[in-house]
């Protein structure tokens, strides 16, 4: 992930997707970045139901 907002922050990521991120991440600090990937890695996982049926 780290790798993908940078490509997309120098240009070199140019995708239709890229191009709708690039304004949000032309503005990121390495260390944004950093704590971006720290953020998304830290939650838990959700926790796992099954239905009335003991079945996902």
């Amino acid at each position: 992930m780290a790798r993908q907002l940078t490509d997309m922050k120098q240009g070199t990521r140019m995708g239709e997707i890229a191009k709708l991120m690039i304004p949000a991440v032309e503005s990121l600090t390495p260390e944004d970045i950093l704590n971006i990937i720290a953020y998304t890695a830290s939650p838990p996982a959700p926790e796992f139901k099954t239905n009335q049926y003991g079945k996902n």
